[in-house]
């Protein structure tokens, strides 16, 4: 009906929107794995990016931190960052609580802290997963090859797209293993993981044709 209220809402329109691709955090913390299960049934595989939105270059920073007068801590097996004070004009810092009716034991959340490799093993993990849904009741499993094959466009293919580094032009062209393309490779074995994380364990890793693995230790 074109009455109703926005056509739903803007989580639903840009589901139904194929001008819209979604960008979803891939941590499985700040998305829930039934969102994320929905989102790429609705959208479709080629527009859904999975990114990490990790706040710190490599790991979460030990013990806690302050941005911008908002105090955070890592949960403790440096997952996620969550806030857990705010200082105010006069220095003191008020303690941030969680609310009494939640339905997770997530405070408020800060950001991330796994990197993309994390979220690729995440998403392949997902895919190759039965999980139920929000909107769809229960999602099934995909096949292995085919899990990676969709993880491997959500996080490297259509983001190229979008930044134009998939046609060239925005300097570089990558997103694809084919002729013309510079050679950003990951050589890797994956296998299913515990829970809905796989198992990926890094084998080689090329930047534009160059050997890297090792080399940021």
């Amino acid at each position: 009906s074109t009455k109703s209220f926005d056509g739903g809402g803007m989580l639903e329109g840009a589901l139904r929107d194929d001008r819209i691709t979604a960008e979803m955090i891939g941590d499985l913390v700040h998305v829930h794995p039934a969102v994320l299960r929905d989102a790429i049934a609705r959208k479709g595989v080629g527009r859904v990016v999975a990114v990490s939105d990790v706040m710190f270059p490599v790991d979460a920073p030990a013990g806690g931190f302050e941005i911008n007068g908002i105090l955070g801590r890592a949960d403790e097996k440096g997952e996620y960052l969550y806030v857990t004070g705010r200082r105010g004009a006069d220095g003191g810092v008020t303690e941030v609580k969680s609310g009494e009716i939640r339905a997770s034991n997530v405070k408020v959340l800060f950001g991330a802290a796994v990197n993309q490799d994390r979220v690729f093993a995440n998403m392949v993990g997902l895919l190759a997963s039965e999980v139920e849904g929000n909107y769809i009741r229960r999602h099934s499993a995909l096949p292995l090859d085919e899990a990676v094959c969709h993880a491997s466009r959500m996080c490297s293919e259509n983001p190229a797209r979008l930044t134009g580094l998939y046609d060239g032009s925005a300097g570089r062209k990558v997103g694809a293993v084919a002729a013309g393309y510079e050679a950003d490779v990951i050589i890797a074995d994956i296998a299913r993981g515990e829970g809905l994380q796989a198992d990926v364990q890094l084998r080689e890793v090329f930047l534009a044709g160059k050997p890297t693995l090792g080399l940021c230790n």
